[in-house]
């Protein structure tokens, strides 16, 4: 496929890959995309992500969990800080996420309200580390 060509049918694992491959006469940016893109393997068994700028103690909080086994319906959430589960939740079913195509099942944690740091365990998969804070960024 040529570049400025887009099949519709492509996911977006395979637009940002081909993206990556263009970067290098685009923009850096564009290629580290690419490659992080290609370095998750679609074929990958679970994976669980959140929001990196982290969460508001008062607003919604979800995270997307890739679905790997129907059978574990349930999530936890534990403080990094005393490695405690401060929150457990069952997922919601699974829905097909039309960007990527992958199975995915919503956490919804939205009674969490301590600050702190935390990491959601789904299954297997660990995410990495995400905040409750009351401020997410900051204006220079």
């Amino acid at each position: 496929m040529a570049i400025g060509q887009y099949d519709f049918k492509m996911n977006r694992r395979h637009l940002l890959r081909l993206m990556g491959g263009a970067g290098v006469a685009l923009h850096p940016g564009v290629q580290a995309i690419g490659q992080l893109a290609s370095a998750s393997s679609e074929d990958a068994p679970g994976g669980v992500f959140v929001n990196q700028l982290g969460y508001l103690p008062a607003n919604t909080k979800q995270a997307t969990v890739r679905c790997n086994d129907a059978s574990d319906d349930h999530f936890q959430i534990r403080s990094v800080q005393n490695n405690r589960v401060v929150f457990r939740g069952r997922l919601g079913g699974a829905v097909t996420d039309t960007a990527s195509g992958d199975r995915v099942r919503i956490a919804e944690f939205s009674k969490l309200h301590a600050a702190g740091t935390y990491q959601i365990e789904a299954g297997v998969s660990r995410v990495m580390l995400f905040r409750l804070r009351q401020m997410l960024m900051r204006m220079r």
